[in-house]
């Protein structure tokens, strides 16, 4: 069997199909969290993966042979095929009679000396049409040298990967390729998902439910009333109904004195507990209780490892409800429970935001903040949504001044300052604050309900900053004046004398400065619009009380 190949960018003008062998080694880095493999193997579902019903990608038999359940579902639903049988390509390897084998012989005779035994039947089954995806080096270099005048050889974007270092979690990979998560065991197991439980009333089956998906179904002949008599009143499943959303719940090593606690399901890291009120069935329990056991010990590996990183825990729920006839109340049912990872609530959001989540039908219902063990170093934070750093500044003396600014999307939408607008800085004794200022983003994406909605910002440059320091003349500030954003000071004709107010959109370049800018008001969010887009340490400063340093970057 011979899988189609789709080749390299530079050449799909020749319209080849695409044969692509893998090893164990890119299964297990799937299931490590590697999320460049796993784009790389999203980039080929956007071109037609097969010719005449053949498969594109393939391993050995012998390999897909000694992987586990979780494993082979996994190759099986992204289409990995095992090969007919791995003596039958050996053997055609070995007697060396194919043209490109006798290419290779001529011009490097020893090429065929260094296979190692077991990478043999991989070799044997890429070689000459197909490319080979591996994280084993040494298979790598060994398959790199026998093609290294063919056409066919490693996955070229093999160079651009990183290589993954996690625990295996075998749901990462099916996250970050987009497939249902299974009921997996720590070992590899996959395990059926619980089924129905029958709901009776006066010894009569009215339905079944299943808490954590479909809510209540009902029995053939409908739902009865306690006194047995049949209702014309239906039980419906709502799914997508949600409770507001929460505010983080802030739980780590400061808090002191935390007992263990036994009610409902409890979530527990970092010596915390945290109690999820809202599953209250034995079933949602167990449910939850299954699905963190699988998640926790690499949530504990990442915040052991990198004592800045925080989790933000989100609870999935449901809501089901029953009608009043049933004897059945309705309620919240648990659907899943993921984790995003940050140095800041935000932060953890953002990259939450940036993947893929399998949660249609259900809505966040408790959300769980553990912070750092360590101080956060702000050089780690990634610049807000759509910015990056224009130059370096700092205070013009005697005017260490802040703008107020809120985030709207009426009256003309963007940013706009405050009343009362003015926010003067407590700089300590010698100290000197220094500052990124940032090009603004042209437009921000932000989220309205189930939604994308875009508010385009305006802005220019203003020749109102100090530059006298700036050394305009080097390489790196090649033009005069700093970009700052146009606020809608019509809105506040209070505020500012005249229109046309600006403010630079500055950020913290140490952490020095970044405590102090933490000491006055974020940017005025009221409807949560910047939530994970990276605004919470933007601040703002008039141009006129900026001075530019000489390098945008020390």
């Amino acid at each position: 069997m011979r899988a189609v190949h789709f080749w390299p960018a530079e050449h799909k003008n020749l319209s080849m199909p695409r044969i692509i062998v893998i090893d164990k080694t890119a299964i297990d880095q799937l299931n490590s969290d590697n999320k460049d493999l796993a784009n790389f193997f999203n980039s080929l579902r956007s071109v037609n993966l097969s010719i005449i019903n053949n498969p594109h990608l393939e391993m050995t038999a012998e390999t897909y042979a000694k992987l586990n359940a979780a494993e082979q579902q996994l190759c099986k639903d992204m289409g990995v095929k095992p090969a007919n049988s791995d003596q039958y390509s050996i053997n055609s390897f070995r007697s060396r009679t194919d043209s490109k084998a006798i290419f290779v012989e001529k011009w490097d005779p020893d090429a065929f000396k260094n296979i190692a035994p077991e990478h043999e039947a991989t070799i044997a089954l890429a070689f000459g049409s197909a490319e080979l995806l591996t994280f084993d080096q040494k298979l790598a270099q060994t398959y790199g040298r026998l093609t290294a005048r063919l056409q066919d050889k490693l996955v070229p974007e093999l160079k651009s990967m990183s290589v993954s270092n996690k625990p295996i979690e075998y749901n990462a990979a099916r996250r970050n390729l987009g497939l249902r998560a299974l009921n997996i065991t720590p070992a590899g197991a996959v395990l059926p998902t619980p089924g129905y439980t029958r709901v009776k009333m006066d010894g009569k089956t009215v339905g079944w439910v299943t808490p954590d998906k479909e809510g209540f179904i009902v029995a053939e002949g409908g739902p009865r009333t306690k006194g047995g008599a049949r209702t014309t009143k239906t039980i419906t499943a709502v799914v997508g109904d949600h409770e507001p959303v929460q505010a983080p719940k802030e739980y780590g090593p400061s808090i002191g004195g935390d007992a263990a606690m036994n009610l409902g399901a409890t979530v527990v890291i970092q010596g915390i507990n945290y109690v999820l009120s809202k599953i209250n069935g034995p079933i949602q329990q167990r449910r939850f209780e299954e699905d963190w056991n699988r998640r926790k010990p690499y949530v504990d590996q990442r915040l052991n490892e990198d004592p800045q990183l925080g989790a933000m825990i989100y609870v999935y729920y449901s809501k089901y409800q029953a009608g009043e006839a049933s004897g059945i109340d309705g309620g919240l049912a648990y659907r899943d429970v993921q984790v995003g990872f940050g140095f800041t609530p935000d932060d953890a959001q953002r990259a939450y935001n940036s993947q893929d989540h399998t949660t249609a039908g259900a809505e966040i219902g408790d959300q769980i903040w553990v912070k750092p063990k360590a101080p956060l170093d702000v050089r780690r934070l990634k610049l807000p949504y759509a910015t990056s750093v224009a130059g370096l500044a700092t205070f013009v003396p005697g005017k260490e001044k802040l703008v107020r600014v809120r985030f709207r999307t009426s009256l003309g939408g963007g940013f706009d300052d405050r009343l009362h607008s003015r926010e003067t800085l407590d700089v300590p004794k010698g100290a000197a604050p220094r500052f990124f200022y940032l090009w603004p983003p042209e437009k921000i994406n932000y989220r309205f309900g189930y939604s994308i909605s875009t508010q385009d910002i305006d802005w220019t440059i203003s020749t109102d900053a100090d530059e006298s320091t700036a050394g305009t003349d080097v390489v790196r500030k090649p033009f005069k004046g700093i970009p700052v954003v146009k606020l809608d000071s019509h809105i506040n004709p209070s505020t500012w004398f005249g229109d046309g107010a600006t403010a630079a959109m500055v950020w913290p370049a140490d952490n020095a400065t970044a405590n102090l800018f933490q000491t006055t008001p974020a940017t005025l969010d009221p409807n949560n619009y910047l939530a994970g887009l990276g605004y919470q340490l933007v601040r703002w400063v008039r141009p006129e009380f900026v001075r530019v340093l000489k390098a945008p970057v020390d």
